[in-house]
């Protein structure tokens, strides 16, 4: 399903971990080569070679150029050159200083943003070729690729990020025995700790995204770095699956919330289920939701896949104005189907696996940063079509509760009972007065026990009333 008024945009967040090649030598020069698969400004780029013993990288001729772009063939990302014209406009110089004796621009570059906005710094482009760009050294994040003069000491591996409240935990392995180990969020140090440490908690992560550098050193000497990027959790946004009950064979709405301290411009997220437990008939758009846009007109941008094992929402509440803080804001309704015979609770669980690109579990603030929200999985309990019969209430007892209950429902408009088999206390495959009756007159008059199943749990007849709810049984 998608809605939208006239402009579509579509945001996607994707989250990239460890670098490509730890260290790759070529056998020209006999220069090795670090690429990473984490984007950056250009300034944490240098900053980041020059704390590992090594350059952004410089092409000297059309040689080291295509060994290159072989090295990066498959790959459809851009990539940091150590090259930039900031000191004088027009006049390009290689940040290790060497001569400027090749150049391999695209058709039309350098162009300097054509006069709308200075671009200083360079980077090689996603062609086959690799062909050169200017670009601002403000705005623009792309990949550095580190070059060594020297085969530097290898890095960690295996760097994982896992976030938590505020906070992020890194882990990796230790391939050699360091002598000590840096850690560096965004550009910065934030800790230098053992070289046979293989984990470092955070307790003051970057929100709403960081990047950090885990890099090992022997005497002093850096090793390669390992980069991963981290969101941590932002409890500004909490995400919500309740739980939910429901009879085998039949239907139960679950309402997705979402409660935010602060604004949202938009969100996204997966809600993943068993698909042999459960069936997921549809999704329909929630009350916050229908709400969220300008002046309660909807939202701007609204889409839902429905695919196998789950479902994924897309959402851009407004173009111009972000939906305001909400204590409980209902996002979708999503209906599933108990399918297993037998009393099980089946997961649902918030996921970013869905889709193709996978859908993000994120929330947009209206700094149009995406914001890893606090998440709270729910479950579908299936229970069995079972009652105890004359337990109108479904409170799992027979007592003057139920015939009160069933008086309520049948002469002053009251709650239905949750299973209307169970009130069918005489079992004459109808629910009337008589029911009452012959409950009361059990419970005071000694009057006949009502049948099977009584005073235990059963199962439904094959021929009764509705039971679509099941009923508390033990």
């Amino acid at each position: 399903m998608v809605a939208m008024r006239p402009v579509l945009v579509m945001v996607i967040v994707t989250i990239f971990s460890g670098a490509i090649f730890a260290q790759v030598e070529n056998p020209a020069n006999g220069h090795f080569y670090f690429v990473s698969d984490v984007r950056e400004p250009i300034d944490e780029s240098r900053l980041l070679a020059a704390h590992v013993g090594g350059v952004l990288v410089a092409v000297n001729d059309a040689d080291e150029q295509q060994w290159i772009a072989d090295l990066l063939l498959g790959l459809s990302h851009s990539y940091w050159l150590g090259l930039s014209d900031e000191l004088e406009e027009g006049v390009f110089l290689w940040d290790s200083g060497e001569p400027f004796d090749y150049q391999n621009w695209q058709a039309g570059e350098p162009d300097n943003g054509n006069g709308a906005a200075p671009e200083d710094a360079a980077r090689m482009g996603i062609s086959s070729g690799r062909s050169w760009y200017d670009v601002s050294v403000l705005s623009s994040l792309n990949r550095p690729i580190i070059e060594y003069l020297e085969a530097p000491t290898p890095p960690v591996s295996d760097l994982e990020a896992l976030p938590g409240i505020r906070s992020v935990t890194l882990s990796w392995q230790n391939p050699i025995l360091y002598d000590a180990i840096d850690i560096f969020r965004q550009g910065g140090l934030i800790a230098t700790i053992g070289g046979s440490s293989t984990e470092y908690f955070d307790p003051n992560a970057s929100i709403p995204n960081g990047v950090y550098w885990v890099i090992g050193k022997v005497a002093q000497s850096p090793a390669v770095p390992a980069l991963v990027f981290s969101q941590a959790i932002d409890p500004n946004y909490i995400l919500n699956i309740p739980e939910a009950i429901v009879a085998e064979g039949e239907s139960v709405q679950v309402s997705v919330t979402m409660t935010h301290t602060e604004p949202a411009w938009g969100w996204s997220y997966g809600i993943c289920h068993d698909g042999g437990e459960l069936e997921l008939l549809s999704v329909d758009m929630g009350s916050g939701t229908a709400i969220s846009g300008w002046g309660g007109q909807g939202p701007a941008f609204y889409a839902v896949q429905i695919l196998p094992g789950g479902f994924a929402v897309g959402v851009i509440v407004d173009f111009d104005h972000p939906a305001m803080a909400m204590s409980e804001r209902e996002l979708d309704i999503a209906t599933y189907q108990g399918l297993v015979a037998a009393p099980i609770e089946s997961p649902l669980n918030f996921c970013a696996t869905l889709g193709s690109p996978p859908v993000a579990v994120t929330v947009v603030s209206p700094t149009s940063q995406s914001h890893l929200p606090l998440l709270s999985d729910g479950s579908v309990e299936i229970r069995r079509r079972e009652f105890i019969r004359a337990d109108c209430n479904g409170d799992g007892s027979h007592d003057i509760a139920d015939p009160l209950f069933l008086a309520s429902y049948l002469f002053i408009s009251g709650e239905g009972p949750p299973c209307r088999a169970a009130c069918d206390a005489n079992s004459d495959l109808a629910v009337d007065v008589s029911d009452v009756i012959y409950s009361l007159a059990h419970l005071f008059s000694g009057g006949s026990a009502p049948a099977a199943p009584y005073p235990l749990c059963g199962p439904e007849p094959t021929v009764s009333l509705d039971c679509a709810s099941p009923s508390s049984c033990p």
